[in-house]
């Protein structure tokens, strides 16, 4: 017992126990991070929205910050003005959950300032206590089971404003909502405050809509009739409080919408009125009253980013504002809030005055901005200003804003607040009272006013309002309240009030009932079938749950139909909450449909179906972003600055703005999948090449920029380095920009090698193209050398990468006046991108590389795990890096929910057997390869039936760069992408085994060669695997010489082609190849490469290395499918030329026409054999390739008489047709006679076309 005792003892001291974390700041170094912008940074920093670096850690827990442990420090040598200077280092703890478990970040920032030295911090340890309480406390606000809108008949409503409303019994009938009177009990009206939802999970908000009190008209016996109405209070104006740290009433506008929503039930069992409240007794007596006149128009967002709009630009100089106050009070304080913004590159009279009347009451002085493009777009300035007992002149107030540059007149109002104090009154149509200072007195209110027949409603609270007993007097009338809050007045008339604007019948709807998913797909009715076939798609291939919600609802539900962000989210913590640590856990979230920079319709043809979140900063490129990691923040105390904050779940978007963008997408995903569609038309060869297994899916493609002293090649590089040394089963592809030269021309330097390349190579296809470097919306590189056009032009659809782009604002998704680059990858249709996991503002290069970099880290380990969904890459990788904003600017356009397609099993090469008894491989020799498939645990998979490719690469060589950029000299970087061999074997129960042969042209120095497999089961999937352990070099001894150029036998569009035939006007070229010594497709060998020429033009002069296809039987066969772009009609020539492994060559040459849309014609018209004696085949060539083609034969006896009919239909995939094949019997199954027959054939096209052409046969019996 004792020992037990001591035990738990022991536990509770090491819970509490302080932990020591220390941070070591290594290599100080002054770099570039913009063109204009040095700062001193050091390993792993990261920068805030200031551009300020500092370093952090995310630890496991909860954690207080006991004290510095120690410190040490080094005094600066040069001057430098990162920021300010503190006397002790800056630090940072967040506390925060990730899929509810306790997190902690620590961010410290380095720079101090001792006895006025400025040192830089090397070392820090700081002394850190568990914090006593991480839990996490979901339930926050009150929990609803059901919605409101789950039963009853719901009819929604648009309320423009704040004040009262009525709607009468005539109107309900108009639009069909009502055809007879009812019972009045029966209406009931609900609805929600106008107020934004908060942004952070754990604030107080609304959870459904919340009933709202009534007051009937004209009742008949408790009947509402043709005669009858009911008025109520709703509210559209956003939120209006006294701050408490300064006292001032100032407005709060929804920066999603102007206008609130009620929902009218026709079929409610009982109401809420307007109660009638009790005189009270007063023990104080008011006759004026704080009020505000507030000025706010949003209508310009200056970088069409972040949530700021701004208005009332000085082009009208100056700005003249002016309200009325009635009756006039002397001696109380007047007070005048304004926000002003500038663009000026000059100080000489940057300023800003206001004037009250004649008197100018403040001058804000403005800063003048930099020509630095991401520098602040404005310089703001905020000013407040107190008029002590002011006297009023008149009964309106007059203001005027003067903007002094008059030659310049960049100068913007933001808003205008003014406090002032007037006498109560229902004069200039003024009939709401508020008082926003509670006293806990029974407060008589005096309101002058000549209003009759008046009641006064207290609509301090929205679900509760009550009618108020009023006194008339000679002046006007007074009533009595209890003002223990903040108290709001609504001075109701008996008149006819506005009706609210219908907007539609609701149907009945749960969402509060839902049950939880893995998997949820947001959108709009447009999008149904499609988001349904991609939820069946992962159900049936990923075993997730999923359901489908259309946004419309979620805003009914959870912000009383406002398009609200922070709805959508709330909703998806719902379910979060509910799936927590069950089967159906929340993982991912699509939303299908696009999102705008502006919520609120301001711009020209806008589309926002899905809001987005955006950030505070609205006028600097590098601190302002758009996000929808909003979405996947589902923990407590989550969603407002999101810096520290960690994403719960896997949340992207499809930017889609109509059905067949939808649809187009989806087919990619189920493609992706290996799921096809296949229409009969396509040719047998083509489904060959649409597969998307295959062995490009061991392929990551780097992409590098020059300039910037060679920073981009070096991370990319690096990147490439540890995909070599991690993730071994990768092949590294490098297209290193300053590799290839560059051209002059009218735009500036180009370099259309590079761009050949990577287009070739993204035709070829890679599991992830990867892109380090300078870009924007319209594509890569000042080079040019990925452009919209050339996505445009893409077709790899069976081989989508998932593309990673580490540069600025490729796909800028939410400005509906510009489609991104990223967007079009993502919509191309002929191919493009599965996914991306890509930027969409002003991002910085070493920040990128730092999120780069834990990208592949996450996916080494999700591949060992055997869970690599691409949501799962991007949260974790977000996650794990923790980068602050830059990472924010990151977004995935994609289903997060897609498996990458990277194989499940793992190739295994177990020996190598050559003559020279001996594991190395020369050229020309021929040595025999074994191997096995296994799974994760190491065990092999006798099941695994199916072929494999075999990719040999040549050991690594060094290349240098031409160093074009001034900025640096050369590069140098290792590559290993000289294919020296590609084979197919067989895969049989789990091992395979192949002969290969090695080129005479291999390099003749000693290295390691690398082997590349790939291998498919139809049923299990695919495997991978490669082997370094090989050494390649010399020529093997007594190696057997062939002389002979490699067999061709070549066609186009099928195997029945012939010279000079006709064929479709895109033919598909094909080869058949052998040679004893196998194919050579050794790449850039000069003068030795696969190629293709056509009509002798340099234009149209192909490189069909790439496209060599072995057999699975032997290295000595194989062939070559190339689609051909459109060519021109008429008569057309090809030369192809291929070499084989010993450096023999062999040349090939046809002819064929091209006939674009032809009018239908039969030609070469037969039967064979022909006289025939028990059956005959019907033939003939047409001009309608890929053509659906009706075919009708009919047989006639010489005198007429129709004995036989023969119908088809055919898919044209070829220019020929036949045999159709007859038996010599009638129709009804009856022997015809010995002797001459006429026999017709009709052809009829899909367009209606018809062709007929008569022959003769002969039967001998």
């Amino acid at each position: 017992m004792r020992t037990l005792f001591a035990y738990i003892l022991f536990l509770i001291h090491v819970t509490v126990m302080s932990q020591i974390v220390q941070f070591d700041f290594n290599n100080y170094a002054l770099k570039n991070i913009t063109n204009n912008k040095s700062i001193y940074l050091f390993d792993d920093y990261r920068l805030n929205d200031s551009l300020i670096p500092y370093k952090s850690l995310l630890m496991d827990g909860h954690f207080d910050l006991y004290a510095i442990h120690s410190l040490s420090s080094e005094t600066f040598s040069s001057k430098i003005e990162n920021w300010y200077w503190p006397n002790e280092p800056h630090i940072e703890l967040k506390k925060g959950f990730e899929k509810g478990r306790p997190k902690t970040t620590i961010n410290i920032y380095p720079f101090i300032s001792v006895n006025g030295q400025r040192k830089k911090i090397v070392t820090l340890k700081l002394k850190l206590n568990p914090s006593k309480n991480s839990s996490l406390p979901f339930k926050t606000t009150e929990e609803i089971i059901n919605s409101v809108l789950s039963s009853g008949k719901w009819f929604k409503f648009k309320i423009p404003k704040s004040g009262v409303y009525e709607i009468t019994y005539q109107q309900l009938k108009e639009l069909n909502i009502l055809s007879q009177p009812i019972a009045h009990t029966q209406l009931a009206i609900f609805s929600n405050t106008s107020e934004m939802l908060p942004f952070i999970i754990g604030s107080k908000r609304m959870e459904d809509l919340k009933e709202i009190p009534l007051q009937f008209r004209n009742l008949s016996s408790n009947t509402f009739n043709e005669f009858s109405s009911m008025i109520f209070y709703a509210n559209a104006d956003g939120n209006v409080k006294k701050d408490s740290s300064d006292n001032f009433i100032k407005k709060e506008i929804n920066l999603y919408s102007d206008t609130n929503f009620i929902f009218l039930n026709i079929d409610a069992t009982s109401n809420k009125v307007v109660n009638n409240e009790n005189t009270l007794p007063e023990e104080t007596t008011i006759y004026d009253c704080e009020h505000y006149f507030h000025h706010e128009i949003e209508q310009t967002n200056f970088i069409r980013s972040g949530r700021d709009w701004i208005g009332d630009p000085f082009t009208k100089n100056p700005i003249e504002l002016s309200f009325p106050i009635s009756p006039p009070l002397s001696n109380k304080d007047l007070k005048v809030k304004y926000r002003v913004c500038s663009r000026s590159s000059q100080l000489l009279d940057n300023k800003i005055s206001v004037l009250l009347e004649k008197d100018t009451i403040s001058v804000a002085k403005m800063n003048k901005v930099s020509s630095v493009y991401y520098n602040d777009y404005v310089k703001f300035s905020t000013k407040e200003v107190t008029l002590p007992q002011y006297e009023f002149n008149d009964d309106s107030v007059n203001l005027k804003l003067y903007y002094h540059q008059e030659s310049n007149p960049l100068a913007w109002l933001d808003y205008l607040t003014v406090n002032y104090v007037e006498r109560i009154s229902t004069k200039h149509n003024k009939r709401t009272i508020s008082l926003f200072t509670p006293t806990d007195l029974n407060t008589k209110i005096h309101v002058k006013s000549d209003l009759n027949n008046i009641d006064v409603w207290d609509i301090s609270n929205l679900f509760n309002v009550s009618s108020i007993p009023t006194i008339n007097d000679d002046s006007g009338f007074t009533f009595v309240s209890l003002i223990d809050t903040v108290k709001k007045f609504i001075i109701v008339e008996n008149k006819n009030y506005p009706s609210p604007d219908f907007v539609s019948h609701v149907p009945n709807q749960n969402l509060h009932n839902s049950s939880p998913s893995n998997y949820i797909i947001i959108t709009t009715p447009e999008f149904k079938l499609e988001a349904q076939r991609l939820i069946d798609l992962h159900t049936r291939r990923d075993q997730l749950s999923g359901q489908l919600f259309f946004v419309e609802e979620i805003f009914n539900e959870f912000s009383c139909g406002r398009p609200e962000a922070s709805g959508i989210r709330n909703f998806i913590q719902l379910l979060y909450k509910k799936g927590n640590e069950t089967a159906d856990s929340l993982q991912y979230v699509l939303l299908m449909g696009e999102g705008s920079y502006d919520p609120k319709n301001r711009i020209t043809n806008n589309t926002n179906p899905i809001p987005t979140f955006q950030s505070i900063n609205s006028i600097k490129l590098t601190s302002s972003y758009v996000t929808d990691d909003f979405y996947g923040l589902l923990d407590q105390g989550e969603g407002e600055y999101l810096n520290g904050d960690l994403l719960d779940i896997a949340v992207g978007r499809l930017p889609v703005e109509n059905e067949n963008q939808a649809k187009l997408i989806i087919d990619k995903i189920y493609e992706y999948y290996d799921e096809y569609q296949f229409s009969e038309l396509i040719k047998e060869k083509e489904q060959t090449l649409l597969s998307s297994k295959g062995s490009w899916r061991n392929d990551i493609l780097f992409i590098a920029d020059d300039e910037d002293f060679n920073e981009h090649m070096r991370q990319s590089n690096s990147l490439s380095q540890r995909v070599d040394s991690t993730i071994r089963n990768f092949n590294a592809k490098k297209i290193f920009l300053d590799a290839y030269p560059q051209e002059a021309s009218s735009l500036g330097k180009i370099s259309p090698i590079a761009n050949e390349k990577l287009i070739q190579q993204l035709h070829n296809g890679a599991l992830i193209a990867n892109y380090t470097g300078h870009g924007g919306e319209r594509g890569w590189t000042s080079e040019r050398i990925f452009l919209l056009k050339d996505i445009s032009d893409m077709k790899n659809r069976n081989k989508l990468p998932l593309f990673m782009t580490a540069t600025c604002e490729f796909s800028r998704f939410d400005n509906p006046e510009n489609v991104s680059a990223g967007e079009r990858l993502l919509l191309q249709p002929e191919g493009g991108a599965i996914a991306l996991f890509t930027t969409v503002r002003l991002v910085f290069s070493i920040p990128n590389f730092r999120l780069n970099e834990t990208f592949y880290k996450v996916l080494d380990a999700s591949i060992k795990d055997g869970k690599i969904t691409i949501g799962d890459l991007f949260r974790k990788t977000k996650v794990e890096n923790n980068g602050g904003v830059n990472d924010r600017n990151f977004t995935l356009l994609g289903d997060p929910a897609i498996k990458l397609a990277v194989p499940l099993y793992k190739v295994q090469l177990d020996s190598l057997v050559n003559s020279e008894n001996n594991d190395s491989i020369k050229a020309l020799s021929s040595p025999e390869i074994f191997g096995h498939i296994e799974n994760l645990f190491g065990s092999t998979v006798n099941e695994f039936n199916g072929w494999i490719d075999i990719t040999l690469f040549d050991k690594e060589k060094e290349i240098t760069t031409l160093g074009d950029d001034q900025t640096a000299g050369p590069f140098t970087y290792a590559s290993q992408e000289d294919i020296l061999f590609k084979g197919k074997a067989f895969v049989e129960n789990g091992r395979f085994k192949s002969q290969i042969y090695i080129p005479k042209d291999t390099r003749q120095n000693y290295g390691f060669a690398r082997f590349s497999f790939y291998a498919v089961d139809s049923i299990l999937g695919d495997a991978s695997g490669n082997n370094e352990s090989i050494v390649i070099g010399g020529t093997a001894k007594n190696a057997s010489i062939d002389r002979n150029g490699p067999e061709i036998n070549i066609h186009l569009d099928d195997s029945l082609f012939a010279f000079g035939d006709k064929v479709s006007s895109s033919p598909i070229f094909i080869a058949d190849l052998f040679d004893s010594s196998g194919i050579n497709i050794i790449p850039n060998d000069v003068g030795k490469d696969i190629t293709l020429i056509i009509d002798e033009r340099s234009d149209l002069n192909f490189l069909l290395n790439q496209y060599y296809q072995p057999s699975k039987s032997t290295y000595q066969k194989g062939e070559i499918i190339f689609p051909l772009e459109e060519l021109d009609e008429g008569r057309h020539s090809l030369v192809f030329k291929v070499f084989d492994n010993q450096n023999n060559s062999s040349k090939a040459y046809t002819e064929f026409i091209i006939e674009n849309n032809p009018q239908l014609a039969l030609t070469n018209v037969l039967n064979y054999p022909n006289p025939f004696t028990t059956s005959t085949g019907f033939y003939f060539e047409h001009n309608q390739t890929n053509d659906v083609l009706d075919i009708t034969i009919e047989i006639y006896t010489i005198s007429g008489k129709l004995i036989k009919t023969i119908s088809d239909s055919f898919d044209a995939t070829s220019t020929r047709i036949g045999p159709v094949q007859w038996d010599g019997l009638d129709d009804f199954g009856s022997p015809i006679g010995r002797g001459v027959y006429v026999y017709k054939v009709r052809v009829i096209n899909a367009n209606g076309d018809k062709e007929e052409v008569i022959e003769k046969l002969v039967l001998l019996r």
